[in-house]
């Protein structure tokens, strides 16, 4: 089981990510040195600050453009419970090409792959935080 460590994920931000003291001060509320001395049993800002930067970092570890494209479909049918026509009309693909490209009997080209990862990542990021008002 993995367990996230918040300096780790930190120096990763900084290192790999090129986050800046401007960076952590906007979206931790700390810097760099500040967010390196914080210690999980004795501050409560602790899991909060995990969480951001697990956000910020293991989306991008090791995933290649496949599996995200294939992620953001299954997140948005699953979780979100968009039909798969609903989704392929926003990818810009046929119905028939997403379902089969999900269930791994059909490419796409770079092109589309492309394409539609990029409206699929928007339309879930508008989902997420503009329409969650239930």
């Amino acid at each position: 089981m993995y367990f996230a460590n918040l300096k780790d994920n930190i120096q990763d931000l900084k290192k790999h990510y090129g986050f800046t003291d401007k960076d952590f001060l906007k979206y931790f509320g700390l810097s760099f040195d500040e967010l390196m001395e914080i210690q999980s049993d004795d501050d409560v800002r602790y899991g909060n600050l995990v969480e951001k930067s697990v956000f910020l970092t293991e989306p991008f570890r090791d995933a290649d453009a496949e599996e995200r494209l294939k992620l953001i479909i299954e997140i948005l049918h699953v979780e979100k419970g968009l039909s798969y026509q609903t989704i392929a009309i926003y990818a810009q693909l046929e119905e028939t090409e997403l379902i089969d490209y999900s269930s791994g009997t059909k490419e796409l080209t770079y092109e589309q792959k492309f394409n539609s990862c990029s409206r699929l990542t928007l339309l879930d990021a508008f989902l997420n935080n503009c329409l969650n008002w239930s």
